[in-house]
């Protein structure tokens, strides 16, 4: 696994003041041991910790419209427009104190606090959350969020301010994640008086939240500091973690051996390091093992063979793999077996009502009754490099079951056009890489059924498009029955095999971080930790 606090496309933008020179760099802080910085309640107060280092391998900058946005700043330093607790599926929000769809589930209307202030001193109105949505619709931004949030881009920039406190976003068809677009507030007006390419971006962002970056070395280190003027500060703070160092490692082992000497507060660790922190665990340094939100899955391309259409050799392939021994060598120490799209630890997911258990001889049977003897049942694919592991073990344990495996292996700019264009290809493995917080039945299955994608992935079955349209609605009550009678309906069909939970280790510094507040603060293992919140004695100190 990669550690590092992913700079994937994002959205928004931040504000600050203008033109400044960078600051001087400090030294970045060095201790060995277990450096526990973290004075203990006493009655004169609450604790109080001096800094908090965060291992990484890259940082980026803080304007979240363009590409190389520092995602970890999106809750440190920004104010989130829309928030989802992934235990419930629920959305709430920093900036808003109401939020209401209208009848048809097409228009949200938004009223918010009175009381929220940059850093600069400006009061955030309607101008400055309606910007942080449009901004990314500027030719300069990027674009893929933005359209995946569905968005009517049109009439939300004509009609979308209301007054002063009220903003109203439309989109184009009903859909729950709108509201789990990743949004931040953006000072409307010194981001454009600065421009999207400034160097302000870096060194002067103005922000609403709860820290904000005081030094910024590229490439090697930024520092977020405790705002005291906070706005919400008198429901949240005071501030217990004073300082957050973002520091920058060449590689994740160099990180993890700072982790082990104390220097080093939390990180995304590999699964190199954490089997060997499971063997010889080290006192002061904890692991908190998380889903990122999706499964991987055995896929059948029904669009390419016609053999997937006999339900029997699918069962058989159900059966006739050793699912769990693959995904304990895939993935070591870090596996967890998965039955259905969405992991076990989703508000979604339903455990199927007859578990299927490793049965080879039996899918031997089911291939006999379907008219394939040993050897007789031949399967082709093409897919990426990454997968070769993957690939290979199926190759050898479909081959105890009498199935003749044959893999061409590429990059993407070979495959991917490949694949589009229809080239053969009789099966596949598939997880949604970048990991979702809401851990959702939609996110984890439109591989399944969006047309237009990869051809053959897409379920040929009308009936599957009926139960899975409300998958998306807005209404809760509506998206956990579709969701769940769509799991049972795949599982039951045998459309896909899902096996194994994509997860990871987050390490930590217990004397500074006490396990029960890292948990509730980081929604999945390669992302969304909300560090400015972890922050506030209102996280549980």
């Amino acid at each position: 696994m990669i550690l590092a606090l992913f700079m994937l496309l994002a959205l928004a933008a931040g504000c600050g003041k203008t033109g400044s020179d960078s600051p001087t760099p400090s030294t970045p802080p060095t201790t060995t041991g277990t450096s526990p910085d973290a004075t203990p309640d006493t009655p004169s107060g609450p604790p109080v910790i001096d800094q908090i280092v965060v291992g990484t391998t890259q940082i980026g900058h803080f304007n979240p419209a363009m590409i190389g946005h520092d995602m970890a700043s999106n809750d440190l330093i920004f104010d989130r427009l829309f928030r989802m607790d992934p235990a419930t599926g629920e959305f709430y929000s920093d900036i808003f104190e109401s939020m209401e769809w209208s009848e048809d589930g097409l228009i949200l209307t938004c009223k918010m606090y009175e009381n929220i202030y940059f850093s600069n001193g400006q009061n955030a109105t309607a101008e400055d959350a309606l910007y942080s949505f449009l901004c990314l619709a500027e030719p300069w931004a990027v674009p893929v969020m933005l359209s995946n949030s569905q968005l009517d881009v049109d009439w939300t920039r004509e009609n979308g301010y209301v007054d002063k406190y009220t903003v109203q976003f439309k989109v184009k068809k009903q859909h729950f994640l709108f509201q789990n677009t990743d949004v931040v507030l953006v000072c409307k007006e010194w981001a454009e008086s600065v421009g999207y390419d400034s160097e302000d971006w870096y060194y002067n962002t103005v922000v609403s939240g709860r820290y904000e970056v005081v030094e910024y070395v590229p490439g090697s280190h930024y520092v977020a500091r405790a705002r005291p003027d906070y706005w919400n500060i008198e429901k949240e703070g005071p501030h217990v973690v004073q300082e957050y160092y973002i520091k920058v490692y060449p590689d994740t082992s160099v990180a993890f051996m700072d982790l082990e000497l104390g220097n080093v507060d939390f990180m995304i660790v590999s699964t190199n390091d954490y089997a060997r922190w499971e063997k010889n665990p080290i006192e002061g340094v904890d692991m908190l093992v998380k889903s990122n939100g999706s499964v991987m899955n055995f896929v059948f391309g029904f669009n390419n063979n016609e053999v997937w259409f006999d339900k029997r050799v699918r069962e058989a392939i159900a059966i006739g793999i050793d699912w769990n021994a693959m995904g304990e060598t895939l993935y070591r120490e870090m596996f967890e077996p998965s039955d259905s799209l969405v992991p076990k630890s989703s508000p979604y997911y339903i455990s199927p009502d007859a578990p299927r258990e490793f049965n080879p001889e039996k899918a031997k049977q089911l291939l006999a009754e379907a008219g394939y003897g040993p050897g007789e049942l031949k399967l082709y694919a093409r897919t990426f490099q990454d997968y070769k592991d993957m690939m290979e073990i199926f190759q050898g344990l479909a081959g105890n079951i009498g199935i003749e495996v044959t893999i061409e292996f590429g990059d993407a700019t070979s495959v991917i056009p490949y694949w589009g264009q229809g080239g053969a290809t009789d099966f596949g493995f598939y997880a949604f890489s970048m990991g979702t917080a809401a851990q959702d039945v939609w996110t984890n299955s439109t591989f399944l059924m969006v047309p237009g994608g990869i051809p053959w992935y897409t379920l040929p079955f009308p009936e599957a498009m009926d139960i899975w349209k409300d998958v998306s609605s807005i209404d809760p009550a509506a998206r956990m029955k579709a969701s769940q009678e769509f799991q049972k309906y795949v599982y039951e069909n045998i459309y896909t095999v899902s096996f194994a939970a994509q997860r990871g280790a987050l390490g930590f510094n217990s004397n500074k971080i006490p396990r029960d507040i890292l948990d509730r603060h980081t929604s999945t293992a390669i992302g969304g930790f909300l560090f400015g919140r972890m922050g506030m004695l209102s996280a549980g100190w």
